[in-house]
């Protein structure tokens, strides 16, 4: 079933964190205790902390991305969202100096809930395509 206020919430994060870099709607968005499952996160993050940390890493990254939903769904306590994300390499990111390139990725994002937070994230995101755009390493030919 449906959950149209877990719906907001996601779409609220997108807009205030992801798109305008409000870390600070964090507090009122995501649970002190949320986790992160990111496979181009070194490892699993947990706690509000470490999610202010890793968001705000890709903000001084890419200080102009957009990111857009592209389809949004809902089904008891998780939210599933197809997303796009553009911008330019302005700042470090990870150990890789600013390249002024600019890139257009896409990922999908699953988010659990509970009292109204989220609890959990687990996502899956074009990192080859980032860092090749970026110019980080050679296109792989062989993959194309």
């Amino acid at each position: 079933m449906d959950n149209p206020q877990n719906i907001n919430q996601t779409k609220k994060l997108f807009e205030e964190i992801y798109n305008k870099g409000n870390l600070t709607m964090l507090d009122g968005l995501v649970a002190n205790n949320v986790r992160l499952n990111d496979p181009a996160t070194r490892q699993q993050k947990e706690g509000l902390k470490a999610l202010k940390d890793t968001e705000a890493s890709y903000i001084r990254a890419f200080p102009n991305k957009k990111v857009k939903i592209e389809d949004i769904m809902s089904s008891e306590d998780k939210v599933i969202v197809r997303w796009t994300c553009q911008g330019v390499h302005k700042g470090e990111l990870q150990g890789i100096s600013p390249t002024n390139k600019e890139f257009k990725i896409s990922g999908i994002s699953i988010y659990r809930f509970a009292n109204g937070k989220v609890t959990e994230i687990w996502q899956s995101w074009d990192r080859l395509g980032l860092l090749e755009q970026i110019g980080e390493i050679q296109p792989a030919l062989a993959l194309h």
